[in-house]
């Protein structure tokens, strides 16, 4: 899979995903840990889709990215209160949110985010949106219920993923040591484990 919202990505000559819907399988949920924000330390997730869209194999492109499936990345504070960004984005894309972080927690005595989400598919709209550099890029904008008969696959990457060259990263170090996360792009030292359990219901 190759992310594909990246400056280093675009300028090594491979296509933007097709703008629109793709049909998306999540395959990770990576714990950032504290993140520092223009509102403090955030504990901060990402959570990555492949699409089953791959790139073209064709001339030009690099030979280790083609007919690898495109993929998408989404950030957010871990936060259950219903007006983050987490629970909306969430919300969007799970019927029914509620019974289903209720039997996640009874099942695993938490909310595992990485069981409630990783193998869920969806439907992911594709298309520009201006970020923090103040240029567009091309992302994941929001992920809406898989539609009935949504074409189903075995993910390339990920825990149960067919690439050699992925390894499922369970906190932020082996993510770091898979070049899946830039260490200049999350400068803060990790010296514990963090727990990406969501403290569901919030805690007031």
């Amino acid at each position: 899979m190759v992310e594909l919202n990246t400056k280093a990505q675009n300028e090594s000559n491979i296509p933007e995903a097709p703008h629109g819907t793709h049909n998306l399988q999540c395959f990770v949920v990576i714990d950032l840990g504290q993140q520092k924000t223009n509102y403090g330390l955030k504990h901060k997730i990402k959570i990555g889709f492949e699409s089953d869209q791959k790139i073209p194999m064709a001339e030009g492109i690099p030979e280790w990215a083609q007919g690898k499936p495109y993929g998408f990345y989404k950030t957010f504070a871990l936060s259950a209160n219903e007006k983050s960004s987490l629970m909306k984005f969430l919300n969007n894309w799970f019927t029914d949110l509620e019974s289903e972080l209720e039997k996640n927690m009874k099942e695993n005595g938490k909310v595992d985010l990485s069981k409630l989400l990783v193998g869920r598919y969806g439907t992911g709209v594709i298309g520009n949106e201006k970020w923090n550099d103040g240029e567009m890029h091309t992302t994941l904008k929001s992920v809406i219920p898989a539609s009935p008969g949504h074409k189903e696959w075995q993910l390339v990457n990920g825990p149960s993923g067919s690439s050699d060259s992925w390894k499922y990263p369970k906190s932020v170090r082996e993510a770091r040591a898979n070049s899946l996360v830039k260490p200049e792009d999350y400068p803060n030292d990790f010296d514990q484990e963090n727990d990406s359990a969501l403290d569901f219901p919030p805690k007031m």
